[in-house]
């Protein structure tokens, strides 16, 4: 029996009562209280001798003054700054982070361009157009970046890898319907970037424009699974309307495909063949589905519903949740009924598995 791994919670923050107490932050607060103390004591001495009088009636509270607002103004700044900034960096995902970095840099160097010949306007212009101009570019190019960075981390990622693999897949009509691949998407397994082209959103279209009942269900069933994909925003996705060869659907998708260098995402068993000699990456969510199914092993013991005969005289089938298909020797007289089962043999087929089994006892 195994059991689930325990997850590593992070490190909690240390608490706020603790957390300007390490030595060095200390050290801080008397320095910079040594520091306003003595400018307290200077400040003092400058008001006695303009007032006439005696330092020592001006010396000490002053330097009194300086040496609590030395002693306590780090740690009030530090908490403004902590709760101004610190936590809502804390917050942000690191690719936020660098986007915003890569703006800044960007913008600083659009703006050590502009500034200099800025400098050379006439009077007041020249000191004050270069300081203006540059803080709106470091912003603009900041937020710019900033709000590109799903595009920008595609881009540093097919960089890093040296253009190896593909980073877009293209969803054809049958993988749409099917709607798997929202729950795929909803669980993190698929970052790249999600293409589905103009003429793969008209065939759904005139899908859910049919006549025929069955097909119109299943046309719209895939513009809402694109919808949720759209609203839940969980990766990028593309609409091109590009102009490729190819007479019908498949064959523009594979076109597309190598044009792009992506892999093709689909249910058509026909395609996947067509794709895979014309050397497209084919990913095919019948192929996940059956790679994921429970392994059975002839003994193994399970209780199931028989819902039908099988072919073979006194044969019951029935299924299994992921829709594997089960025949129970002599199993005819319990249909309808749940029983207890033990595996004999698991067939794999390349329509899928067909699991044998016999009545246990």
């Amino acid at each position: 029996m195994t059991t689930a791994p325990v997850k590593s919670e992070p490190a909690a923050p240390p608490p706020k009562e603790k957390r300007y107490q390490s030595s060095g932050f200390r050290y801080l607060r008397a320095a910079c209280a040594m520091a306003l103390g003595g400018a307290g004591w200077l400040i003092g001495a400058s008001a006695a001798d303009a007032a006439s009088q005696d330092i020592l009636l001006w010396g000490p509270p002053f330097t009194a003054g300086g040496f609590i607002l030395g002693y306590f103004a780090p740690l009030l700044l530090f908490r403004a700054i902590h709760a101004a900034i610190i936590q809502k960096v804390e917050g942000l995902p690191l690719s936020t982070l660098i986007a915003g970095g890569i703006g800044l840099f960007v913008g600083l160097m659009v703006a050590a361009l502009i500034t200099i010949p800025l400098s050379y306007l006439p009077r007041d212009l020249g000191d004050f157009a270069p300081l203006v101009a540059s803080v709106f570019v470091i912003i603009v190019m900041t937020l710019t970046f900033v709000s590109r960075e799903r595009d920008l981390m595609n881009f540093l990622r097919i960089t890093t890898d040296g253009g190896t693999g593909p980073n877009k897949i293209i969803l054809d009509t049958s993988a749409i319907i099917d709607g798997r691949i929202a729950d795929i998407v909803q669980t993190g397994f698929i970052h790249d970037t999600l293409v589905v082209p103009k003429f793969v959103l008209e065939e759904l279209q005139q899908i859910a424009d049919s006549r025929d009942a069955m097909r119109r269900a299943r046309g719209r069933r895939g513009l809402e699974i694109l919808n949720k994909l759209g609203r839940e925003d969980k990766v990028p996705m593309m609409f091109p309307d590009t102009i490729t060869q190819g007479t019908d659907v498949d064959g523009k998708l594979v076109a597309l495909a190598r044009e792009m260098r992506a892999a093709l995402l689909t249910t058509d068993f026909n395609l996947n063949r067509v794709a895979s000699i014309q050397g497209v990456k084919v990913l095919d969510m019948n192929d996940l589905a059956h790679a994921l199914r429970p392994i059975l092993q002839p003994g193994e013991e399970m209780r199931i519903q028989i819902v039908q005969e099988g072919k073979e005289a006194g044969q019951g089938v029935g299924f299994l949740d992921d829709g594997t298909m089960v025949v129970i020797e002599n199993g005819k007289r319990l249909i309808g009924e749940e029983t207890d089962v033990s595996v004999t043999r698991v067939l794999q087929t390349n329509a899928g598995r067909i699991v044998f089994a016999q009545l246990k006892g």
